[in-house]
């Protein structure tokens, strides 16, 4: 399938059937393709914290809205996007080596460049005390890869923002590590009952939402 014909027929799940559960080598692949995600400068600022037991799908509930729990109780997965509280230089320079050992960067002057660069940038958030939403921007980068990565393996998805955040951060004790939840997303199978399955999707015409500039 083709990625427009994947954006007609995806949608997101309302019920997840609870007896049908993702192989683990389609896990294996999410937790690549989530990855290989995009990110600004390549900063990568993200953590993926994936659950499937009751246990823990008992230990976020509490942070989850209730309307949202027929969405985290039956899915198969869910994954937590969290983000760093701010790119220190420590973790940029991980990057940095990571880049270099992967061959992107071929001599010293443009590994140091490629330093110099994206610590510049990563400077200008901080300096306007944007760094957490900007990073919050390429969470969601990520969250549409795991959505449309999902579509491509016939596995239903559901992005959730309606959680509280801070104390999600303290159930898993987030905070310890440096990090913040942003967005959850529960993976499954559709449940045979889920009207959202069938119901036409809608979207404001092209003429609307696309311009061609002359």
């Amino acid at each position: 399938m083709d990625f427009l014909e994947l954006s007609k027929a995806r949608f997101t799940a309302k019920k997840f059937d609870p007896a049908k559960k993702i192989s683990d080598g389609d896990i294996a692949k999410l937790k690549e393709i989530l990855r290989l995600s995009p990110s600004s400068v390549n900063s990568q600022p993200w953590v993926f914290l994936f659950g499937s037991s009751d246990s823990a799908k008992q230990k976020i509930r509490p942070a989850i809205a209730d309307f949202n729990w027929p969405r985290t109780d039956t899915c198969s997965h869910f994954v937590i996007i969290a983000v760093r509280d701010g790119l220190d230089e420590k973790f940029q320079k991980e990057v940095l080596q990571k880049e270099i050992e992967d061959g992107r960067l071929l001599s010293e002057e443009i590994a140091k460049e490629q330093y110099e660069s994206r610590k510049y940038f990563i400077g200008l958030r901080e300096a306007a005390g944007t760094t957490v939403t900007w990073e919050e921007k390429q969470a969601y980068i990520a969250m549409t890869t795991l959505l449309y990565g999902s579509a491509s393996l016939g596995i239903n998805s559901t992005p959730i923002e309606g959680f509280d955040e801070r104390r999600l951060d303290k159930l898993l004790g987030l905070d310890n590590y440096g990090l913040r939840s942003v967005l959850v997303v529960t993976l499954g199978y559709d449940a045979e009952n889920d009207h959202n399955a069938t119901r036409p999707k809608s979207r404001l015409p092209l003429e609307k939402v696309v311009w061609d500039m002359k």
